[in-house]
C-alpha cells in the first residue's frame, strides 16, 4: 500500500522524464559543446603543448559566465514544462482533482527539474575528466570546482524558479518573474544611484556609494561577478614565454546561496499550499502582492522616464530644475501606476475611488522618496574629505596631478571653489564645457570621485590647477612616466621641421642628440618655457592665453625598470577589478611628443649644436589652426 506520507510520485516523475526529454537532451548536448568538445578543439589547435597553453585552454572550456546563462534559461525552461498545469484552469483543475496531493507534485516536479539539470553535468563533468587524462592535463581539481559551481548554481536558480511559479498563473510571465527576482534589488540600487547621480552636481552613477547586501539580492548578477575562474597570466621579456596561474574563487559565495535555496524550496511549497487554483490565468496568483506591483511599477517607471526625459531635455540645453524633475517623476509615475493595474485587471476598467485613494498614497510615497534623493545628492555633493583622512589626490585637468601630503589642502580648496559656482555650472553646461575630475584615494582604502563641468573662466581655480599642471617634476612625469629623471638610455627620435599636411617635412636623429635633447627639454620646463606649448589652460580666458605657435619633438628612450607608469595608470586602482585578471609585464620603452616653441631655447640651441638644423629659421613654427587650416 502506498504511503500517506510519501512526497515523491514514480509516475509523475516518470511522466516528466519521458515528455520532456528533449530539454534535458539539448542541455546536454550544450555541456558536451562548451566543456569538453570546446577543450579537444584548443588542444587540438596548440602546436607547441605546454603547461601554459593547456591551463589556458581548460580556463577558456571551464568558465562560468556563459554557465551561469544557460543554467538560467534551462532552470525557467525546466519550470515552465513541469510546472505548466498551472497556467491554465482546466488543466489545474484536472490534475488536482487526482489523488496525488500537492506537496507529491511539488516534491516531484522540484526533483524532476533538478535532474534535468544535474544529471546532463554529472555526465559533462566525467567526459572531461577522461579527456583531461588522455591529454595530460593535471589540474583536474579545477575540473571538480567547475562541477560543484554549476551544480550550486542550477539548485539555487531552479529554487528561485519554483518561487517564481508560484506567484504568476500566466505562463510567459514566469522568466520575467524570474529576471525580476535575480534583479530587482540591482534594478533599485542601480535606479537609486543614477537618480541621485543626476541630481547631485559632479556626481555620476559610480560615484554614489553602493550596498552590498542589495548586490547579494541580486543573485544572477553577484554569481555572475564573485564565482568564477581567473587566469592570471604574464610575459617574460627574457625568455619570450608566456606563464599563466589558473586559479578559482566565490566556493563561499556559493555555500550561502545554496543554504539560501533550501530555505527558498521551502517557501515556494508553503506558497503551493496556499495558492488558489482559479488564480490559473491570472498575471499575479496571490492578491498582498498586486499593490506591491503597481507601486513598484509606478515608482520605477516614473523615475526612469522622468530623469530620461530630463537628460533629454538638457542635452539641448534647457536645464530641468529639481521642481521641474518632480513634476515628471510625478506624472510618469501617476501615469504608470494604472498602466500597471490594467495588466492586473486584464482590462482597462480600474478607475475607481479605492484605486484612486490607493494612488494619491503613492504620489506621497513618491514625494518622500524624492526628497530623500534630494537630500542624499545634496550631501554626496557638498562632501569633501578632511585633508587628515586623504591618503593622495588625483585631479585631471589636461592630465592628472598627484597631490600628497600638505599640497591635499590645495585639491580640496579647488573642489570647494567648484561647489560655490555649482548651480551656475551646472545651468550653462555645454558641449565644450571643460571636464575636471578629481580622485580621492583615502586612508581607509576607499575612493571617492567627482567629475565637474566647468563653464567659463575661473581665475582662482586656474591658479590653484594650472599652477600644479606647470610646476616641472609633474610636467616632465606627464611627458616622459614617473621615473622621468632617471631615464638614461634613449633610441633615436623624430624633429617635425613642417606639420602641415601639403609641406610635411621631418628629419631624424640618433639616440646621442635625444639624451641631449632630454637635457635640454628639462632645462627648458624649468625655465617654464615649454608648458604653454603642451597645456590648454581652459579655465582662463582664450583671449589672456592666446594661441602659441608650435613644433614637435617625438623621441623613443627606456624606462630604468618595468615599474614605471604613466601619469594615467595611477588611476587604475581606482577601477574595482571584476575578475577577468590578466596581467602581463609592463614594456621598458617608451616614447615622448613635445611640442616646443621660439623660445625653448635651450631645445633649439641643442638641435642647432647636433646638426639636426643649421638655424631655427629651417623650422616653421605653425599654430594649431593653421595646421588645420593648411590640410
Amino acid at each position: 500500500m502506498k504511503s500517506k506520507t510519501s512526497f515523491f510520485n514514480r509516475t509523475v516523475f516518470k511522466k516528466n522524464v519521458t515528455l520532456y526529454w528533449p530539454i534535458w537532451v539539448c542541455y546536454l548536448l550544450y555541456g558536451m559543446v562548451k566543456v569538453p568538445g570546446q577543450l579537444w578543439s584548443r588542444l587540438q589547435q596548440q602546436t607547441d603543448m605546454t603547461a601554459y597553453a593547456r591551463d589556458y585552454a581548460l580556463y577558456n572550456s571551464l568558465r562560468l559566465e556563459v554557465d551561469v546563462a544557460a543554467i538560467a534559461i534551462m532552470a525557467v525552461v525546466c519550470g515552465m514544462a513541469l510546472f505548466g498545469y498551472l497556467f491554465t484552469q482546466k488543466n489545474a483543475y484536472m490534475i488536482h482533482a487526482l489523488p496525488v496531493t500537492r506537496g507529491e507534485l511539488y516534491v516531484t516536479n522540484m526533483i524532476s527539474g533538478l535532474c534535468f539539470l544535474l544529471i546532463p553535468q554529472a555526465l559533462v563533468f566525467l567526459v572531461t575528466v577522461v579527456l583531461c587524462l588522455l591529454k595530460g592535463i593535471a589540474s583536474v581539481q579545477f575540473l571538480g570546482l567547475w562541477f560543484l559551481s554549476v551544480m550550486g548554481i542550477a539548485f539555487f536558480l531552479y529554487a528561485t524558479v519554483c518561487f517564481c511559479v508560484m506567484f504568476t498563473g500566466q505562463l510567459f510571465a514566469l522568466p520575467v518573474y524570474f529576471l525580476a527576482v535575480n534583479y530587482v534589488a540591482f534594478a533599485f540600487s542601480s535606479g537609486a544611484r543614477y537618480v541621485i547621480g543626476y541630481l547631485g552636481y559632479g556626481l555620476g552613477m559610480d560615484t554614489v556609494p553602493e550596498f552590498l547586501i542589495l548586490r547579494i539580492l541580486s543573485p544572477m548578477n553577484y554569481l555572475y561577478n564573485n564565482v568564477r575562474f581567473v587566469f592570471r597570466q604574464s610575459y617574460n621579456q627574457e625568455t619570450d614565454l608566456m606563464s599563466g596561474v589558473l586559479s578559482y574563487r566565490g566556493l563561499r559565495v556559493l555555500a550561502a546561496y545554496v543554504a539560501a535555496a533550501v530555505v527558498i524550496y521551502l517557501i515556494a511549497y508553503y506558497c503551493y499550499k496556499k495558492r488558489r487554483i482559479e488564480s490559473a490565468g491570472d498575471l499575479i496568483s496571490f492578491n498582498w502582492v498586486k499593490p506591491l506591483f503597481r507601486w513598484g511599477v509606478g515608482t520605477g517607471v516614473g523615475y526612469f522616464a522622468g530623469v530620461l526625459m530630463a537628460e533629454f531635455l538638457d542635452s539641448v540645453h534647457l536645464h530641468v530644475k529639481k521642481p521641474m524633475l518632480l513634476v515628471l517623476v510625478v506624472a510618469f509615475g501617476f501615469v504608470s501606476f494604472f498602466i500597471a493595474q490594467m495588466f492586473v485587471e486584464k482590462g482597462f476598467r480600474v478607475f475607481c475611488r479605492r484605486r484612486f485613494c490607493e494612488s494619491g498614497l503613492f504620489v506621497l510615497f513618491v514625494l518622500g522618496s524624492f526628497w530623500g534623493c534630494s537630500k542624499n545628492a545634496t550631501y554626496l555633493e557638498q562632501y569633501v574629505p578632511d585633508a587628515d583622512q586623504v591618503s593622495r589626490v588625483e585631479v585631471s585637468l589636461d592630465y592628472p596631478v598627484e597631490y600628497k601630503g600638505d599640497s591635499v589642502r590645495v585639491a580640496r580648496q579647488a573642489q570647494k571653489e567648484i561647489l560655490s559656482h555649482a548651480e551656475i555650472y551646472r545651468e550653462n553646461k555645454t558641449d565644450d564645457s571643460t571636464q575636471i575630475i578629481f580622485y580621492y584615494y583615502l586612508k581607509n582604502g576607499k575612493t571617492l570621485s567627482r567629475t565637474y563641468e566647468i563653464v567659463g573662466g575661473n581665475e582662482t581655480l586656474s591658479e590653484l590647477l594650472f599652477k600644479e599642471e606647470n610646476k616641472v617634476d609633474h610636467f616632465m612625469e606627464y611627458l616622459f612616466g614617473t621615473d622621468s629623471d632617471k631615464i638614461s638610455k634613449f633610441s633615436t627620435g623624430t624633429l617635425t621641421l613642417n606639420e602641415s599636411s601639403e609641406n610635411y617635412k621631418d628629419c631624424d636623429f640618433d639616440a646621442d642628440t635625444a639624451k641631449k635633447l632630454y637635457q635640454a627639454i628639462c632645462e627648458d620646463a624649468a625655465d617654464q618655457k615649454l608648458q604653454k606649448y603642451n597645456l590648454t589652460n581652459a579655465l582662463k580666458d582664450p583671449e589672456e592665453t592666446g594661441e602659441y605657435s608650435s613644433a614637435s619633438i617625438s623621441m623613443d628612450f627606456y624606462h630604468v625598470s618595468a615599474d614605471w607608469k604613466n601619469v594615467y595608470d595611477r588611476l587604475d586602482d581606482y577601477y574595482t577589478n571584476m575578475g577577468e585578471s590578466v596581467e602581463t609585464s609592463r614594456s621598458y620603452g617608451g616614447s615622448a611628443y613635445v611640442s616646443f616653441g621660439k623660445d625653448c631655447t635651450n631645445i633649439i640651441n641643442t638641435l642647432i649644436e647636433c646638426g639636426v638644423i643649421d638655424d631655427v629659421s629651417e623650422i616653421h613654427f605653425l599654430s594649431s589652426g593653421e595646421k588645420t587650416s593648411q590640410g
